[in-house]
């Protein structure tokens, strides 16, 4: 491949001086199973961990649901009124679509990147939008909370994303009791990134005139989008571009194998920590002059309209570069990465589930509102709540799939014995 400018100066930013690294293999950014980010010494035969990026998506996803829980139990939503720490975090979320971009494998075709990508996250979407808002109704009514049946429907709607269709983007006034998709707008917009991204990248990785072209494009088109028509689009679809733009960086990335150079660890030397020192000065610093707030999700990403979409994104991979680093030096550390690791894992499982537990834990102490995701409460019982939900859903995640394998497995002896089976 020839080489264009982006070629020729990322490296640059990535670092040079990295001594060489080995190659990788596939890696979800999102996840459900129990397998781990992985990588090969094709030399030596041996498998190990992507430390940096398990960790990463670990403390991602649990900053995620505590923010969730902190956030919308008390009664207040506002980005501007958080510091420009929190709001640096927040570009952290960014780091999934990255991180999909990453392990892209080319040659697979679209169909069949949608297939190992997309299936898997459509089902449990799907599946979560119907059966979860059900279970909800049925408990909020065993607890004298009962409503509407056709709250079912909305909730549905809702988690579908397909309700107040081709309306502005902004805050809403009411909730639904049964409805417990906090978040799932990250998710669709995932699976929209996957269509646009996968539609074109066989096509334009390998010549950087194609690429270059194709991001303007898309760039300039989902700023004018923000501009002048920032409306809610089926599947919450108004997001999916954002997402494939980052999934481009990420893929970008890897053809320098940026995580398999910050995997070396080389913490005795200058030069393996400079690309993270300038890029933390220069995130912090258009952060500071271009605040993100926390609300790309309603199309809003700064003071400037459209245009702040290029800071917003600058930003965002800047911190990228940044948190990876960070993960690499915590992952060091004794058993808070273990708890990181796992929710890296899971990170799918537990974007899903934590708003569904949550609401469960809370039924029987409190009335669930209609004005915010969860009632108003004291520091110390959102602490204990926020608790509890990753320690649910980490063990539904974990020990869910082999209770179905054992029930799967009973039943296919059962079949087999009496000849149903063949």
């Amino acid at each position: 491949m020839k080489k264009g400018p982006t070629g020729l100066l990322l490296p640059f930013f990535i670092g040079l001086t990295y001594p060489d690294t080995i190659p990788y293999r596939y890696a979800g950014a999102i996840r459900i199973s129990t397998k781990p980010v992985i990588r090969y010494n094709m030399a030596e035969a041996t498998v190990s961990r992507y430390e940096s990026l398990d960790v990463l998506k670990g403390f991602i996803i649990i900053v995620v649901v505590c923010g969730h829980l902190m956030v919308t139990s008390t009664g207040s939503e506002s980005d501007r009124a958080l510091p420009i720490a929190m709001q640096i975090m927040y570009l952290g979320l960014m780091s999934f679509f990255i991180i999909s971009g990453y392990f892209y494998r080319p040659g697979r075709g679209f169909v069949e990147n949608i297939k190992r990508r997309g299936t898997q996250l459509l089902v449990a979407l799907v599946i979560c939008a119907v059966v979860l808002p059900v279970i909800t109704y049925v408990w909020l009514a065993i607890l004298g909370q009962s409503s509407d049946p056709s709250d079912i429907v909305d909730a549905i709607l809702k988690a579908l994303y397909l309700s107040d269709l081709f309306m502005p983007m902004g805050p809403t006034d009411s909730y639904i009791a049964c409805s417990t998709c906090v978040g799932y707008y990250f998710l669709w917009s995932m699976m929209g990134g996957f269509l646009i991204f996968y539609g074109l990248a066989d096509r334009i990785m390998n010549d950087w005139r194609k690429f270059t072209v194709t991001i303007t494009v898309l760039l300039v088109a989902y700023m004018l989008f923000v501009e002048f028509w920032p409306v809610r689009l089926p599947f919450f679809f108004q997001i999916a571009p954002l997402a494939a733009l980052f999934m481009f960086a990420g893929a970008l990335l890897a053809k320098y194998r940026f995580v398999e150079k910050v995997e070396v660890f080389a913490w005795r030397s200058l030069s393996y920590w400079l690309p993270c020192i300038i890029c933390l000065v220069a995130g912090v610093v258009l952060c500071i002059i271009f605040p993100p707030g926390i609300k790309f999700d309603w199309a809003i990403f700064g003071d400037y309209g459209g245009l702040s979409i290029i800071p917003f994104m600058i930003a965002s991979l800047l911190m990228f570069v940044v948190f990876v680093y960070v993960a690499k030096l915590v992952a060091k550390l004794p058993l808070l990465p273990k708890l990181l690791n796992l929710s890296g894992q899971h990170t799918m499982g537990l974007l899903l589930y934590h708003g569904f537990v949550a609401t469960m834990i809370l039924a029987p102490f409190y009335v669930i509102p209609t004005t915010s995701w969860f009632p108003v409460m004291g520091l110390t019982n959102r602490i204990v709540t926020a608790v509890a939900v990753i320690v649910i859903c980490l063990v539904i995640c974990v020990y869910g799939p082999k209770v179905i394998d054992k029930v799967r497995g009973r039943c296919s002896a059962d079949k087999d014995k009496t000849g149903e089976g063949l």
